[in-house]
């Protein structure tokens, strides 16, 4: 009677999403479980003013050396409910798996994710080790401890010991019903792992630097098919990302990305800079000539539109042209000014054209966004979206994200 009414109570909590506040785990109690497994002694320095004498404040500062969990503003928020999507980005790094940005299982919420969170929610669910219910991934909903405990099991592929049989040699009812309860929430034992053959992957960003817009989608890790030229790339990333797209061309040939739509929160705020380099080059510039939520050629000037670089340099061809090599960084950018705004002159072949100043190479700052994710980075975002971002302000946030 007693497992009867449990299978009831959990078919119920699946059927209503319904859980008591206190069932929920805060983000400090995570960072216990977790770390439990992982057993990370090295903390790092305290700088979280709400951590001083909390009871998990050595485990948070341990996950936080290691780069698993990370404050913003001198705040851990170590007493917030962390949600599923927090989750997964701390899993992923604590197990070091490579990152991707494509959801294998198709959900009806997958646009829901936050952009930082794809990469790391996909490599779960890809693996088998999340999933959703009635087709839906529910990234924003807070976790809960009876699903931390079990996902970090299926993670770390721990299994319970050999369940004690009773006289009759039958398990007993209350370990039937745990193994009953992760059947219900996880689908069963974690999938073996097969052994694979490492694929090519490149890194690549979408940026809206020139118009005070940040990243359209932050630095991400992507495996890349052998002879994919990138305006296959392009498509799968966009689209996989909610965002729609127009160009000229097609996918197999002359392919130009004239404009991207569905950019959330897109408020141009271009930077005085580059207001005064526009003005000196005789560009007429209009602050208002453009599509809420888009970015597409002739915005703004009459030389704007999308441009890519690979490795720091402007390919002359067009996307589907070009085929992205194993360890590229390929950013895609919006320019103002024929890329004499983003280092792009050469490639447009104008002799009489230069760049507007001196433009640095973003390439190891792009990799390393994609490897920490970029809420690591979020007390540089103002340097990092600089148009003249320097060096000295460049080798200032690597280094500062290795603290």
């Amino acid at each position: 009677m007693k497992k009867i009414l449990s299978i009831f109570l959990v078919f119920l909590m699946l059927a209503f999403n319904v859980y008591a506040e206190n069932d929920y785990i805060t983000r400090g109690e995570f960072a216990v479980e977790l770390n439990a497994v992982c057993k990370f002694e090295t903390e790092a320095e305290n700088i979280f003013s709400d951590l001083k004498d909390k009871p998990y404040k050595k485990d948070i500062l341990c996950l936080n050396h290691e780069k698993i969990m990370n404050g913003y503003e001198n705040k851990i928020r170590p007493d917030d409910f962390i949600s599923r999507e927090e989750a997964a980005v701390m899993l992923v790094k604590a197990l070091k798996l490579e990152t991707n940005n494509f959801f294998n299982v198709k959900f009806e919420d997958e646009n829901s994710v936050s952009g930082w969170a794809v990469p790391y929610m996909s490599v779960l669910v890809n693996k088998g080790f999340l999933k959703g219910s009635e087709n839906l991934l529910m990234p924003k909903r807070n976790i809960t401890k009876e699903e931390t405990v079990l996902l970090i099991k299926r993670c770390f592929n721990i299994n319970d010991k050999p369940a004690e049989k009773e006289e009759n040699n039958e398990i007993s009812e209350e370990t039937e019903e745990e193994i009953f309860i992760e059947e219900i929430f996880y689908g069963g034992a974690p999938p073996e792992e097969e052994e694979a053959e490492e694929k090519p992957t490149a890194t690549v960003s979408i940026e809206a630097f020139t118009v005070g817009g940040g990243y359209v989608l932050p630095p991400v890790q992507i495996e890349i098919e052998e002879d994919m030229n990138c305006a296959y790339i392009l498509d799968e990333i966009l689209n996989s990302n909610g965002f729609e797209y127009m160009n000229t061309g097609s996918l197999d040939g002359d392919f130009y990305l004239s404009s991207v739509s569905g950019i959330g929160n897109l408020t141009p705020n271009i930077p005085e800079v580059l207001i005064n380099s526009l003005a000196d080059a005789g560009y007429t510039l209009n602050q208002q000539m453009y599509t809420e939520g888009e970015l597409s050629e002739f915005d703004f000037t009459h030389g704007s539109g999308w441009m890519y670089s690979v490795n720091g340099e402007f390919p002359s061809v067009g996307f589907s042209e070009y085929v992205l090599n194993d360890g590229d960084v390929m950013r895609v950018q919006f320019t103002l000014a024929y890329g004499a705004d983003i280092g792009g002159t050469e490639a447009k072949g104008f002799p009489d054209m230069a760049d507007f100043y001196e433009i640095v190479n973003r390439d190891e700052l792009t990799k390393k966004i994609a490897e920490l994710g970029i809420e690591h980075f979020s007390e540089y975002m103002d340097l990092i979206t600089k148009p003249d971002l320097t060096e000295d302000e460049l080798n200032s946030i690597l280094k500062g994200a290795e603290v």
